[in-house]
């Protein structure tokens, strides 16, 4: 796999559309950098960025359920 990527390249990669990976990054302040006006991202820092949002909706909205004691 290419180590730096594209927005389409991105998308492909994570399986979702190019309008997610867009959309991740205006709103959610997905990683990339920018090069003679062209948007690229990191595969490492993708993927260290949504290991942190998975860690930080595991703490803010955890979905244990436990059972009920009778």
């Amino acid at each position: 796999m290419k180590i730096v990527l594209n927005e389409k390249e991105l998308a492909e990669n994570l399986g979702v559309s190019y309008w997610t990976v867009r959309l991740w990054r205006l709103k959610l302040g997905l990683p990339h950098f920018r090069t003679e006006g062209r948007i690229f991202y990191r595969w490492e820092s993708i993927m260290k960025w949504m290991g942190e949002q998975e860690e930080q909706t595991n703490v803010t909205d955890p979905q244990v359920i436990l059972p009920i004691a009778q």
